[in-house]
């Protein structure tokens, strides 16, 4: 049991002295972009803040980013206790490059180095496809679908057409993938009609394309009845996910779903005409519970809704749940703040060295006293043993 204790109080030892060692990390470093995307051979700009979260002054600081190429930083000669310092450059995008930013510096006359976690920068891939089709029932509706295929965000969509024109409220984001709906009442028998979309792309530039020219006939098909929109719910890597489908020809916008207990809610901002939107419900359940949720319209009109008994939790789920509500609740003890995290783990190291010493300390103390008791008890046995001796001696 000694030799047991002994050899945890050094590895815990050894523990202590390395995050001490890694506490003594003088220097944070963090970068923010101006865009993750840029067409091929634009520019985006990088800031790089350095600050020196240590109570002695840092010298020598040495910046350096393979994506700025030859353009590096100039050196900083100092920083004093919790001065900051923020470097900003420009960064030519030919190619999909990544981002490694390593800060050299001095300290108490040692080098030492700091790097801020690798990041991709993409070369835009802008590109928006445009559908017109007909919806004919009571009225004829002309329906357009516009369609994020780059590999970037698009913002400010908008589409016009000569006969209609302005088809609608511009959609503020498309992400890659996702498809924005507009629909307008057809205006006359015969007419012709061809949208232009137009969007900013995510490196600031404008991106446009144009529709199929659809021209109204007679015999314009009306497509099936759609069904009622419908709310399922179900599991994937242990997180409950609610997903809303919308078979009907126009898009929903702003639906809410909310547990029908009040407990929480949230809105999906867009739900394509003849598809579906999901979301990962933001709390752990228990086995068991019988959970009821709705999807509200923006005018407060129940869309649809779903109740099942929640299923079994596996081994991971409550932590993945726990370490989602951690992130949309508040702030947490991250890496990224590692004077914070050290202090932290330097403190439950300590904490569990002296808790080991303690038992130890019990444990011995009470060894001693059996030996100490077995000891007299001996003494006291060898004592009547002399005496019956010397009684059969006399």
């Amino acid at each position: 049991m000694k030799r047991a204790l002994i050899g945890l109080c050094a590895a815990l030892g050894v523990l202590l002295a390395g995050l001490s060692a890694c506490a003594d990390e003088a220097l944070l470093l963090t970068r923010d972009f101006s865009s993750r995307y840029a067409a091929q051979g634009g520019w985006i700009t990088v800031s790089y803040t350095l600050r020196n979260v240590s109570q002695k002054t840092v010298r020598g600081v040495e910046l350096s980013d393979p994506l700025l190429g030859e353009n590096q930083p100039a050196p900083v000669s100092r920083l004093a206790p919790g001065e900051s310092r923020v470097v900003t450059l420009r960064a030519r995008v030919m190619k999909d490059d990544e981002s490694a930013p390593e800060a050299r510096y001095t300290l108490n006359g040692v080098e030492e180095t700091v790097t801020a976690p690798p990041e991709t920068v993409f070369v835009e891939t802008a590109a928006l496809s445009a559908a017109l089709t007909f919806y004919s029932r009571e009225t004829t509706t002309v329906v357009l679908t516009v369609r994020n295929d780059g590999n970037a965000p698009v913002y400010g969509v908008k589409a016009t057409d000569d006969v209609l024109g302005d088809m609608g409220a511009a959609v503020s984001r498309l992400d890659p993938g996702e498809s924005a709906e507009w629909s307008r009442a057809a205006l006359s028998r015969g007419a012709a009609y061809r949208c232009v979309v137009t969007a900013t792309g995510s490196g600031g530039g404008m991106i446009s394309t144009v529709s199929n020219e659809l021209t109204e006939t007679e015999k314009n098909p009306a497509p099936p009845e759609a069904g009622p929109v419908s709310l399922s719910a179900g599991l994937s890597d242990g997180r409950l996910v609610l997903t809303l489908s919308n078979p009907g020809p126009e898009a929903l916008r702003s639906v809410t779903l909310r547990e029908r207990n009040g407990r929480s809610q949230r809105t999906l901002a867009f739900v394509p005409a003849q598809g579906s939107a999901s979301m990962t419900w933001p709390r752990a359940w228990e086995t068991g519970e019988a959970l009821t949720f709705e999807a509200v319209s923006p005018e407060g009109g129940l869309l649809a809704e779903i109740s099942f008994i929640a299923p079994d939790t596996p081994e991971d789920a409550g932590q993945a749940a726990d370490d989602l509500l951690a992130a949309l609740d508040g702030p947490s003890l991250r890496m990224n703040d590692p004077s914070r995290t050290y202090r932290a783990m330097i403190a439950a190291a300590v904490a569990a060295l002296a808790a080991t010493l303690i038992v130890w300390q019990v444990f011995h103390r009470r060894r001693r006293r059996q030996a100490r008791r077995a000891r007299r008890r001996m003494r006291k046995k060898k004592q009547q043993q002399g005496k019956r001796n010397g009684e059969k001696t006399a």
